[in-house]
């Protein structure tokens, strides 16, 4: 699920930390802070993304399939859905 900034300032401390938790993330800078939180929340999808894509393209060039050229092109479509 993607959040919004604004929609994640208003959820507390607590409800951040949870949040993070789920994903096995640890908070930016100071833990006490709420930017700390949404920062990392914010950019968590972009750089799972980032990494998959690279997994992705290494077992293209070693497997040359078309299963995973369509699981490209759908991260691919998915990121273009994250980012607008």
């Amino acid at each position: 699920m993607v959040f919004s900034r604004s929609e994640l300032e208003l959820l507390t401390i607590p409800e951040l930390r949870q949040m993070l938790h789920r994903y096995g993330l640890k908070p930016t800078g100071n833990a006490a802070l709420k930017p700390g939180y949404i920062t990392t929340l914010m950019v968590f999808p972009e750089l799972a993304l980032q990494q998959f894509e690279t997994i992705a393209r290494l077992n293209t060039k070693l497997l040359d399939g078309n299963c995973i050229q369509q699981n490209v092109a759908s991260l691919l479509l998915i990121k273009k859905v994250l980012v607008s």
